[in-house]
């Protein structure tokens, strides 16, 4: 679920107007990460991060190379 959702705003669903709203959100924080950091490493480890980054260079590598390929494959065995 959570890897859709950042697919998504990677690929195309992230707007002129959501950056304003970013650079809108930053100016108030001061871009300060430091403040969530304690909090988000409790709850998410590397590991967590790279099974999260293995699963989205698997879906892209299958939805951008394998299958592509594979339907070029069957294209030119049933001509």
């Amino acid at each position: 679920m959570v890897s859709h959702i950042y697919k998504n705003v990677l690929i195309g669903g992230f707007s002129i107007s959501d950056a304003v709203e970013i650079k809108k959100i930053e100016r108030e924080t001061n871009h300060d990460v430091k403040v969530v950091l304690e909090f988000f490493h409790f709850a998410c480890t590397s590991e967590d991060i790279n099974n999260l980054a293995r699963a989205l260079m698997l879906e892209g590598a299958m939805n951008n190379v394998v299958i592509p390929f594979m339907d070029d494959l069957i294209q030119a065995r049933t001509m």
